[in-house]
């Protein structure tokens, strides 16, 4: 109830892969964790995560939305260079009429600076939504954009998208989202492969976390001088 505080229940489900068939033995589960749902570590981390494990639960925040017959459900920003000072931007929007009447609809879309100052698009388009879910797809050219750099290789720059629907003069829905401009090649041949970010080779480093674990588990403790 609006204006009201309110009790949310969340039912998680982590369903199990269908069980592997074969022709000889035929249905059974697989042995290697291999799942839909759970992919990464959990997946791929054979031998130290049993397959009966199933790992699923809330780990981000859960919150109750208030809007009105039409709805902004998914916000979806795709961006590509497209040369050394300009920037493709595709905006896509699924956009849900809740009603069992089609309905006209104005789109705000504005576009500025999280890390720093300037507006970047900012735009009204006007649509008619029938019942049922609809995709919006905007394209913008972007001059001399703020691109997203990991910090050792530049500044991570970020923009704010705030998209309002209004129908018959009132806000149906409001949402907000964050994103960055940048873009990620893989570079794959018989003699090499490496990864350019923005036009620039880059190393990517990283930790797999499962280390964690095996220190948890390890009766010796895990240190700098025990590793090496």
């Amino acid at each position: 109830m609006y204006g009201r505080n309110n009790l949310i229940s969340v039912k998680v489900e982590a369903p199990w892969d269908i069980p592997h068939v074969t022709a000889t033995t035929g249905p059974e589960r697989l042995s290697r964790i291999n799942r839909n749902m759970v992919k990464g570590m959990y997946e791929h981390a054979d031998g130290l995560f049993p397959p009966y494990a199933n790992p699923i639960e809330i780990w981000r925040p859960v919150k109750l939305l208030i809007s009105g017959p039409l709805t902004i459900d998914r916000i979806n920003v795709i961006s590509e260079l497209s040369g050394k000072n300009e920037a493709k931007l595709t905006v896509k929007l699924t956009l849900t009429n809740h009603l069992d009447v089609p309905k006209l609809a104005s789109i705000k879309i504005l576009v500025e600076g999280e890390t720093f100052e300037g507006i970047l698009i900012d735009e009204e388009i006007n649509k008619r939504l029938e019942p049922g879910s609809k995709e919006v797809i905007c394209n913008y050219r972007v001059k001399k954009p703020n691109l997203w750099w990991p910090w050792d290789q530049g500044t991570p720059d970020l923009y704010r998208i705030t998209l309002i629907l209004i129908s018959e003069g009132r806000v149906s829905d409001r949402r907000t989202e964050i994103f960055g401009i940048r873009e990620i090649t893989l570079v794959r041949s018989s003699k090499e492969m490496y990864f350019k970010l923005n036009g620039r080779r880059i190393f990517i480093r990283g930790q797999p976390t499962y280390l964690t674990f095996i220190s948890l588990e390890c009766p010796v403790k895990v240190t700098k001088e025990t590793w090496s």
